[in-house]
């Protein structure tokens, strides 16, 4: 079985979204929308804009799995069960995770990701299912280690100043490939090989440096930095094949 991870970058994007949704077989899919880096207050707006954008506009189903709803483990496995999308919401990734592992429901979602079913999400969605990633969720830019997924490290917002830099410092002090993600961009990731999703819409927030979308792939190997700036891919290819690029 396939395993499949569609990891975005942050924004709203239709061009993006639309190459998530055509990874799933279903006319009519099912999607699960976990906002759990939202404070419960919140939950339900956050569906409720999602549910304009994703039903309106590209004609899935869609229900929502509210934090609270993980203590009822049944529950939370009808809802698993249904979906042919687990789509993870942006918020606070610490809180997310700690509550995840308190509940088993990061266990919950690796056996759905074995069986196949897609795991996406944008921002604290897209990271958390990675070995390590970027987070200014205690105030400063830190690393944390994720879910482990997807054996990489990632950053996202690449656009934000400063974000760059440390992305590429911390590959310095990392074994693993490292992914950064602009706004407007996705990676999708099918079991070992990956390929990238670049909009060239600009990014529209005025607090970015960067208006411009792109993703970097980068290792750091026999003390070199290594780094490619990548343009939309059509195929999936492995990473190494991807990292050509030295500097």
């Amino acid at each position: 079985m396939c395993k499949k991870i569609f990891a975005i970058g942050g924004g709203k994007n239709f061009q993006i979204y639309s190459q998530m949704f055509k990874l799933v077989e279903e006319k009519t899919p099912q999607l699960l929308l976990v906002p759990h880096g939202i404070t419960p207050t919140k939950q339900q707006s956050n569906y409720d804009r999602m549910y304009t954008l994703f039903v309106s506009y590209f004609g899935c189903k869609m229900k929502l799995l509210r934090s609270d709803t993980l203590k009822n483990l049944k529950k939370t496995k009808e809802l698993l069960d249904e979906a042919d999308i687990v789509y993870v919401s942006e918020g606070n990734t610490l809180d997310m995770l700690e509550m995840w592992k308190k509940y088993g429901f990061d266990e919950l979602l690796k056996e759905e990701w074995k069986k196949g079913k897609l795991l996406s999400g944008t921002s604290a969605g897209a990271v958390c299912w990675f070995s390590s990633f970027t987070t200014d969720s205690e105030g400063i830019l830190q690393i944390e280690k994720g879910l482990d997924f997807i054996d990489a490290y990632i950053t996202v917002h690449g656009q934000q100043q400063g974000m760059y830099d440390f992305f590429k410092n911390a590959i310095r002090n990392n074994s693993n490939p490292g992914i950064l993600l602009t706004n407007q961009t996705a990676i999708e990731v099918q079991d070992e090989k990956c390929r990238f999703i670049i909009s060239k819409e600009d990014t529209p927030f005025s607090s970015y440096f960067d208006k411009k979308s792109y993703a970097i792939l980068s290792t750091f190997e026999d003390g070199q930095y290594c780094e490619r700036k990548i343009s939309n891919t059509t195929s999936l290819e492995s990473v190494n094949k991807l990292l050509v690029y030295k500097r």
